[in-house]
């Protein structure tokens, strides 16, 4: 398995705002890094934005500042590029993308294509959006063929929350929008998931949930999509800040960015 973390102190609210917390600080950051690295490798999250008033780059992470800083030593960049374009401007998405693997694509090892781009009620989620998933699929290329037209081992791939009811074709539409190809480009699939932080579970039934929930990932969402379920699935976003600890005995604060298999199987 490979674990990340997101050392930034910025997160979205369920009411379509930003919160924020006191300023980074780059040494403590890279001190909890290291101690949390131990002697494998570790994804270290951060988030960047796309919408229309965006320049041609250079591009800064938004959260956390200059992330690039936090890489080396076994450390990757788990990069999130979101797509939060009024008018649709799939093209000027397109570039970005291709731009930020250019600019980091030597220093990160996954790419993620828009954030939760199935929940089109809160403007700081990608469904918002229109054309999300044109600009899903056309990322997704775009980051492929560029990474590999500069021998970057880049993963690629997008997330959602979970899916129950009418929500979970979300995938399967994605991939017919997508195609073959599409499919065959995509090499993760992410899910953001929040156990014990909307409602309270107990520490003995946190397991079999977690593991529930990836089963019906797997089975009941991607396999329907063409997907299979060999298709990796990784826990990109799990837990949230707040302020009563969970049964668990774990702040709500810990999350984990990533856990991400090293391969598909």
């Amino acid at each position: 398995m490979l674990f990340g973390i997101y050392p930034g102190g910025v997160t979205g609210t369920d009411s379509g705002e930003l919160a924020g917390g006191p300023p980074d600080d780059p040494v403590r950051i890279r001190e909890a890094l290291t101690a949390l690295r131990g002697g494998g490798p570790l994804l270290v999250r951060a988030y960047l934005g796309f919408d229309d008033s965006t320049s041609d780059g250079p591009h800064e992470t938004l959260t956390p500042a200059d992330a690039a800083q936090y890489t080396g030593d076994g450390r990757v960049l788990d990069l999130v590029a979101q797509y939060q374009s009024a008018s649709g401007d799939v093209d000027g998405y397109r570039a970005f993308v291709r731009r930020l693997v250019e600019q980091y694509g030597a220093v990160t090892g996954t790419l993620q294509i828009a954030e939760e781009p199935n929940v089109p009620d809160n403007p700081v989620l990608d469904g918002y959006y229109p054309r999300v998933i044109d600009a899903i699929v056309a990322g997704v290329a775009e980051a492929k063929e560029r990474a590999a037209g500069l021998g970057h081992d880049l993963r690629v791939g997008f997330n959602t929350t979970p899916l129950f009811g009418p929500g979970a074709s979300f995938i399967a539409d994605l991939a017919k929008a997508g195609g073959a190809e599409f499919v065959r480009q995509v090499d993760y699939v992410g899910l953001d998931f929040f156990p014990d932080v909307f409602q309270p579970v107990a520490a003995a039934e946190l397991p079999a949930a977690v593991a529930g929930l990836l089963r019906h990932h797997r089975e009941n969402v991607l396999a329907p999509a063409g997907s299979g379920t060999s298709r990796c699935t990784s826990p990109s976003t799990a837990g949230r800040p707040g302020q009563a600890a969970p049964p668990s005995g774990r702040p709500r604060w810990w999350r984990p960015s990533s856990a991400l298999p090293p391969t598909r199987a």
